[in-house]
């Protein structure tokens, strides 16, 4: 498919700000709301003569969200930052989700469900904005193939725990588990400028 938008600059008051256009008639979308921030990579680069390594650092800004922590970007939406906050908007440009919460993710490869946080808390919503899970957990993991999910808490001995939730708003056990993960990487937050620990294998 064809993409049906396209993102426009332009310096207002001094700050590059960015609208939503239609690549159909070329008619802005949005207003310029959107703001850009600086992500950081590292980039290592091996002599196989010399024996040594080159460390690079590219810094780069960015106005939409093409990677997260829990998934890859669906086609059909798109994460942007719109001042503190981020909003989700369709590719016609129809806003998705509004700009309240401090960060969200794609669950899984459609723009059906989305892992939202406010105050370093996620939770849940789904297309319609609704909360479907709400946003006290610690983190949330996505079960690899059935429709259920994992949310830690952090225990009195600062451990996370975690319960079972299933896809319809429901808590289905205690705080009885620990992660199941039997292997975990490190990812960078590229705006918190954090890492954090993600599940590599399922649970």
């Amino acid at each position: 498919q064809e993409p049906n938008l396209f993102i426009g600059g332009k310096n207002i008051d001094g700050k590059q700000k960015y609208a939503l256009f239609s690549t159909q008639n070329f008619k802005q979308l949005t207003d310029f709301v959107f703001n850009t921030w600086v992500t950081t990579d590292t980039i290592f680069t091996y002599d196989p003569e010399s024996f040594m390594e080159t460390v690079t650092i590219v810094e780069s800004p960015m106005f939409y969200r093409y990677a997260n922590l829990y998934s890859s970007n669906p086609a059909e939406a798109l994460i942007l930052r719109q001042g503190s906050k981020q909003t989700v908007y369709d590719n016609f440009g129809k806003m998705l989700v509004p700009p309240v919460w401090d960060s969200i993710g794609f669950v899984g490869d459609n723009a059906a469900f989305y892992f939202v946080s406010k105050n370093n808390k996620w939770g849940i919503i789904d297309a319609k904005n609704k909360l479907i899970i709400p946003t006290v957990y610690d983190t949330i993991y996505k079960h690899a193939e059935a429709d259920l999910f994992f949310v830690g808490k952090a225990q009195a001995d600062k451990r996370i725990k975690y319960a079972l939730y299933n896809g319809k708003d429901k808590l289905c056990t205690d705080f009885i588990f620990n992660s199941g993960v039997m292997e975990t990487v490190i990812m960078f937050d590229m705006e918190t400028f954090e890492e954090y620990e993600v599940p590599a294998v399922r649970f």
